[in-house]
């Protein structure tokens, strides 16, 4: 897998272990909640889309881009080709790692 984004390759198994298959089929945005805190979505559509789980704030995400959310607010955006995330004390990709890895 050289050359593939470590963050979207994790997130990517976390899914399949929770049964998700065939995503780039879907017919609308993947979204799916980790915990309290953390939501995870996908865009498998060929255009960029607005992907707003309810209560939390919208984004347009590219298309096969993953959006994270932490707390109700746009933490990252993953491709396969880098990612964007968050810094902060509790909302960190070690945080987000220990979360999917649970």
């Amino acid at each position: 897998m050289d050359g593939i984004n470590e963050v979207f390759i994790k997130i990517s198994l976390y899914l399949q272990k929770r049964g998700y298959r065939n995503v780039m089929k879907m017919l609308s945005p993947l979204i799916h909640k980790v915990d309290e805190q953390w939501i995870i979505t996908f865009n498998p559509l060929k255009e960029t889309t607005e992907i707003k789980p309810e209560g939390m704030m919208g984004c347009d995400v590219p298309f096969m881009h993953y959006c994270i959310f932490y707390n109700g607010w746009l933490w990252g955006l993953v491709s396969l080709n880098g990612a964007s995330v968050g810094a902060g004390s509790v909302g960190n990709l070690d945080n987000f790692y220990k979360v999917i890895n649970e």
